[in-house]
């Protein structure tokens, strides 16, 4: 991985040079899988059975005029269980792939002749990989299923390029059996494309796409609600051309866009901009190289920080970002120097596995590859103590095992309940170096925690409770041989000599 300087842009669109010391990312690469027969296949597009880990890529293959759609399923190992190529004897496009609630699988491309009238393609599979149905849209002209989404209820929404006498965006609402709902169209003049849609759980439909002439475009971000009607849209972008490829909705209801922006620099950037609810903009920032850099995929982990994806010159890029659009990290990713690399789908799994597919091409070679990666974060921690039960002086050691990949340790604790917030309190002790720590403590119950730290996540043990019950000392009941008397004794310090008065009292008896 090379880190070089970045180029990115705050909330105000200035451009701000910087050369970012980015975390050197170490990303484990669980497998790679390349497919190809003729030479001439495209990845683009990518889905994930969670319950199992199994993977579906779908893409085309053939010449530029005539290609076939290609699915192919794989073990959670990257093992290909089987592949399928479907002909209508045309032209037949793969972009997005996606399953319904009973592992059903749906496809959205284009059918036809490429120009000058390409359908609309949607095609269901059952989880054998045997087709059930097939739907074509024809709207007139050019129609192309750019991009799918499944709802809870296994109804199918994609969102279509249509031109016909314009460029607009059409929108479609299909039920499981494969029956047309409803279609919508947005448009105006010039271009208003869009490549990628999503709902939110309210039902609600994001586009994002592109708005405006050649060769000017802007940003475009469009929200419908369930039943296709318009509620508001918004652009962004400069005076140069910027396109957006992918919308993404993050655990708190807000949308992100991304794709390229050519306004700001001589190359293309990638550009990453958050809009709440309402279609306030947020933020924006940009990502560049010396190279030209485009972003066609994102998507969120467990905690809701957002991954993009595309390329950057010949390599495979994905980028990290918070929450307020500061870059966490960048990972540069190819399978040989000599090969140039496209990323067109990225998901990330609930155990925030990273899996992309796209195509590498050797000169005239070009092959669908699919790829899983790791976070290497810290491995399983593991905690205990020597202490007795209950511990009877209030002194022992806690003790964890070593963790894998381990930048540092904290410790922290509570004398309340097994239920430390390690986000928001403070640890007890922290940046621990060892294994093991010493602890004095007095009489109480306390629960402790030791979390493992590195640059790309951390591990959190489980809890040790320990309970000190230090008995008090009884004084003697009186000097020897003395009955009823109790002994005082007395230390006095008086020019550096120490007197030692015993005073014998007499003990009252009741």
């Amino acid at each position: 991985m090379s880190f070089g300087s970045s180029l990115l842009l705050n909330q105000y669109n200035e451009a701000i040079e910087q050369n970012a010391e980015l975390p050197q990312l170490s990303l484990s690469e669980d497998w790679v899988s390349p497919w190809s027969t003729s030479g001439e296949e495209y990845g683009r597009g990518l889905a994930i059975d969670e319950s199992t880990g199994e993977l579906f890529t779908v893409g085309y293959n053939g010449t530029s005029t005539n290609h076939d759609v290609i699915l192919i399923k794989y073990n959670n190992l990257g093992y290909q269980l089987w592949n399928i190529t479907w002909d209508d004897g045309a032209n037949e496009l793969g972009y997005d792939v996606a399953l319904d609630s009973q592992k059903y699988i749906y496809i959205a491309g284009g059918n036809g002749t490429i120009s000058p009238d390409l359908d609309g393609l949607l095609l269901k599979f059952n989880p054998a990989g045997d087709l059930i149905w097939k739907v074509s849209y024809d709207g007139g002209s050019y129609d192309n299923f750019w991009a799918l989404y499944i709802d809870d209820n296994d109804n199918i929404y994609v969102v279509s390029q249509s031109i016909l006498g314009t460029y607009d965006t059409v929108v479609l609402k299909y039920n499981s059996t494969g029956d047309l709902q409803w279609t919508s169209t947005f448009g105006g003049s010039g271009y208003q494309t869009c490549y990628d849609i999503m709902l939110d759980g309210d039902g609600n439909i994001f586009l994002a796409g592109l708005n405006g002439s050649a060769p000017s475009f802007n940003y475009l971000i469009v929200k419908m609600d369930n039943s296709g009607n318009h509620l508001w849209n918004r652009t962004w972008g400069g005076p140069e051309s910027d396109q957006a490829f992918a919308v993404g909705i993050d655990p708190l209801n807000n949308i992100y866009i991304t794709g390229f922006s050519n306004s700001f620099s001589a190359n293309k950037d990638i550009t990453l901009v958050k809009y709440d609810d309402d279609g306030n903009k947020l933020w924006n920032t940009t990502w560049g190289s010396s190279y030209g850099d485009e972003s066609w995929t994102l998507d969120f982990d467990s905690a809701g920080y957002a991954y993009v994806a595309g390329h950057r010159g010949k390599d495979i890029v994905i980028l990290k970002f918070d929450t307020v659009g500061n870059i966490i990290w960048d990972k540069y990713w190819e399978r040989l120097s000599i090969h140039v690399h496209w990323c067109y789908d990225l998901i990330i799994d609930s155990n925030d596995n990273i899996y992309f597919t796209g195509n590498s091409l050797l000169t005239i070679y070009n092959e669908i590859i699919t790829v899983k990666l790791s976070i290497d974060s810290p491995g399983g921690v593991d905690l205990w103590s020597d202490a007795d039960d209950p511990d009877e002086n209030g002194e022992f050691t806690l003790y964890w095992s070593v963790s894998p990949r381990v930048s540092n340790y904290s410790l922290f604790y509570s004398n309340e309940s097994a239920d430390i917030d390690i986000e928001t309190e403070l640890p007890w002790v922290e940046t621990i170096m060892d294994n093991d720590i010493d602890v004095t403590l007095g009489n109480g119950t306390y629960y402790f925690l030791v979390v493992a730290y590195n640059d790309y996540g951390y591990a959190v043990s489980n809890y040790e409770s320990v309970t000190v019950e230090i008995q008090p000392t009884s004084p003697p009941d009186g000097p020897p041989g003395i009955p009823g008397y109790a002994l005082l004794t007395i230390s006095l310090s008086m020019l550096g000599v120490i007197f030692a008065i015993v005073v014998r009292t007499k003990k009252t008896l009741k």
